[in-house]
């Protein structure tokens, strides 16, 4: 062998040998950065999300039962009052002017059908009123919660006496008088 193909063979050698190298040296480098990414990554927020998602999926759950609870509430409120003035400025409207305190916040619509509420307006108020919106107004007076209810119930008729009241406020009716009650949807109905 000349020294010529000694050089080329100790080249050749050496590129191998650094060939070799630097695939261990990648090797090695890879790992490390895989056992990097799975240790500080993958372990820390990976796994801090899966141990956070149940809490946040509670508190999420907590949250919109609070502002669904809020909302009913201030609802059923907010309701009693725009119905109550709906029927004042109505009432403006048809010529029957009423006081407030007529007609109470206690209001139940089945709008365009039927409206119940408690206090003293005319019989020409409610007629008039209850044309232009439509639907039939049924005005009950103060007096024992018995009676009060059987009233509300009306077109059914229920004897006041035969009405029990749970601690809920529950309100037992026979089934066959279930499907004449309209407009009172807020009611709880047993079976009775």
């Amino acid at each position: 062998m000349d020294d010529f193909e000694r050089r080329e063979r100790r080249k050749y050698e050496v590129a191998k040998r650094l060939r070799e190298q630097l695939a261990r040296q990648e090797e090695s480098c890879a790992k490390e950065v895989k056992t990097w990414f799975d240790k500080e990554v993958t372990r820390k927020l990976v796994g801090g999300v899966r141990k956070e998602t149940p809490r946040f999926y509670v508190g999420t759950f907590e949250l919109s039962h609070l502002l669904k609870d809020d909302a009913s509430s201030s609802s059923a409120e907010a309701h009693a009052n725009l119905n109550s003035r709906l029927f004042g400025r109505c009432g403006e409207f048809v010529g029957e002017k009423v006081a407030e305190e007529t007609i109470s916040a206690s209001i139940s619509r089945d709008p365009g059908i039927r409206a119940k509420c408690v206090g003293s307006a005319s019989r020409s108020f409610r007629q008039k009123v209850g044309r232009a919106l439509g639907e039939w107004i049924d005005v009950q007076k103060h007096g024992p919660i018995r009676e009060m209810i059987a009233e509300a119930l009306r077109p059914a008729k229920i004897d006041p006496m035969k009405i029990s009241l749970d601690r809920q406020g529950a309100v037992g009716v026979r089934f066959d008088k279930l499907n004449e009650l309209r407009g009172w949807e807020t009611l709880s109905l047993s079976k009775s």
